[in-house]
């Protein structure tokens, strides 16, 4: 089995960099369940958040990283999984459109 790559953490701060400020930031408690089927970019700054398939409440993933969360459009995460905070969350939500819109232009 390969090892997985290394996370793009340059490019990461970059997109995150790119669009702070845009959205609408908010701090969310320890144990909140972040809706995640909107129309938008979640972008965690800091804290520690899980993401965990909703049939069992199995853990798949957790992360005190920085994170943007959404950038692909998939129905399959949004209908199965939900995403919860472990500690208290700096996060923004981000229009998908406005954030795409603002990548597309710095990256022409």
């Amino acid at each position: 089995m390969l090892p997985m790559p290394e996370r793009p953490e340059e490019t990461i701060i970059g997109l995150m960099s790119l669009v702070q400020g845009m959205g609408k930031r908010e701090l969310i408690k320890p144990g909140v369940i972040i809706p995640s089927d909107g129309p938008d970019i979640i972008i965690f700054y800091q804290g520690e958040a899980e993401l965990r398939r909703k049939s069992d409440d199995l853990l798949l993933f957790s992360s005190e990283n920085r994170q943007l969360i959404g950038l692909p459009m998939s129905e399959t995460y949004q209908r199965f999984c939900y995403l919860r905070t472990n500690s208290i969350c700096d996060i923004e939500l981000v229009e998908r459109s406005a954030f795409f819109q603002v990548v597309e232009k710095e990256h022409r």
